[in-house]
């Protein structure tokens, strides 16, 4: 029985975005939908100074009129240098700093063109740092007609097109799917929802739900993969 989580790219996202790939048996993006603004696709939060601050990555001509994939990254503004200085300002006396910066470093100096690589690129090299593997899979390169469908439909349509029986959303889902309509078409509709995360930032009090970028800063890569099972399926 194979599970299967279906998510827009997120850039550097919080470790609850890693507790579903770490959930799901495959993780597929979901690129060819619109993108939303002020939304988690090109920015995240980091902690400076006590506070959660975004770092947003600045684009061309974003609109929710477009799909995530047709989204371009704007190289006009020195933005790398910018998000890279505070970055290393906000952890650089975090105690796992040097083993972390130097893969946040990569993915941001990387030239691409598309927020969607981009953001890509950013989970991939937080599974890569902490030894795990995974093959991504684009709502793109689907053969679902679409077309037609609505947001239930669309989605049990992919699982079942990859040999799913099983689709995990996000607890937020709760909301905007519903079980028995899932069921009915012979897909099982599970939510994920995580356990209560704290940890050590400095002398602060804690604030959650920062970018992946945080937990592993404080807690390094071997703490972090047991967080990463820190959740239940319901």
């Amino acid at each position: 029985m194979k599970r299967v989580a279906i998510m827009q790219p997120y850039f550097f996202p919080s470790i609850r975005y890693f507790q579903l790939i770490h959930a799901s048996d495959i993780f597929i993006i979901y690129d060819d939908v619109n993108f939303i603004k002020r939304g988690w696709i090109n920015r995240n939060r980091i902690l400076i100074n006590g506070e959660g601050n975004y770092i947003t990555v600045p684009l061309k001509k974003a609109s929710q009129n477009k799909y995530i994939n047709q989204i371009h990254i704007s190289h006009h503004e020195i933005w790398q240098k910018k998000m890279l200085k505070s970055i290393e300002f906000a952890y650089k006396k975090s105690p796992f700093f040097f083993s972390i910066y130097p893969v946040v470093e990569d993915v941001i100096q990387n030239k691409c063109e598309t927020i969607l690589d981009l953001s890509t690129n950013s989970i991939q090299a937080v599974l890569e740092s902490m030894g795990l593997t995974l093959t991504m899979k684009y709502s793109s390169d689907s053969n679902v007609d679409a077309e037609g469908l609505n947001k239930s439909d669309r989605l049990i349509a992919i699982t079942k097109e990859n040999e799913g029986l099983e689709y995990l959303n996000p607890i937020g889902g709760k909301s905007l799917y519903q079980k028995d309509y899932f069921n009915e078409r012979g897909v099982s509709l599970l939510f994920l929802k995580s356990k209560w995360l704290s940890y050590e930032q400095f002398e602060n009090d804690f604030v959650s739900d920062l970018s992946i970028i945080d937990v592993l800063m404080f807690n390094g890569v071997e703490r972090t993969k047991k967080l990463l099972s820190e959740y239940e399926i319901r």
